[in-house]
């Protein structure tokens, strides 16, 4: 009676292991990450900075300079003609509409004469 108790309590064990690892898989999605980097830290007025995104999962790129302008494109160039602080950020969607946004806050500056 005592080994047909345990092997019971065994099998119900292995169904409840096996249904969470199910749920687990079946349930992951392939959530994107949106990461950036930039060609300086120090960005001069009229100078060219290339955007790089370091995302991963991403499908479709959506940019925002903080000064009206944006891209889709994944690795971007962008001039700033206004010395001032700006918010840049980058969305990102992947497999099945999932979206992620990472955000920046960064100066531009007026040249040294």
């Amino acid at each position: 009676m005592m080994n047909r108790t345990k092997d019971k309590k065994f099998r119900i064990g292995m169904i409840l292991l096996i249904g969470l690892v199910w749920v687990m898989v079946s349930c992951k999605q392939d959530e994107p990450r949106a990461c950036f980097r930039m060609s300086t830290d120090y960005i001069l007025v009229d100078s060219v900075v290339q955007f790089m995104s370091c995302s991963e999962g991403a499908n479709s790129y959506l940019w925002d300079f903080g000064d009206s302008t944006s891209s889709t494109e994944a690795s971007p160039k962008h001039i700033y003609s206004v010395s001032d602080y700006y918010d840049v950020s980058l969305t990102v969607e992947g497999k099945g509409g999932v979206f992620d946004y990472t955000e920046l806050s960064i100066a531009v500056y007026v040249p040294a004469k």
